[in-house]
């Protein structure tokens, strides 16, 4: 069954963001990840938080996304 991560971050260094992005693609290759969605919030619609981005990631399994989320 298929396993979804999501992830509510904060931009706060654009280089260092383009250089996780990089390596992130290729171990995504890796745990056979895919890249579903990302991008800025457009509007919460309940309570509030300080996040400006949004990833959701797909994986084969519950398994995978956490060995991913665990790797370097």
């Amino acid at each position: 069954m298929p396993a979804f991560l999501i992830v509510h971050s904060k931009l706060t260094d654009s280089d260092a963001f383009e250089h996780y992005v990089k390596a992130a693609g290729t171990s995504l290759e890796r745990y056979q990840g895919t890249y579903l969605l990302g991008g800025s919030l457009s509007e919460v619609l309940e309570g509030s938080h300080d996040k400006d981005r949004t990833v959701i990631f797909q994986f084969p399994s519950i398994e995978d996304a956490k060995s991913w989320y665990k790797s370097e």
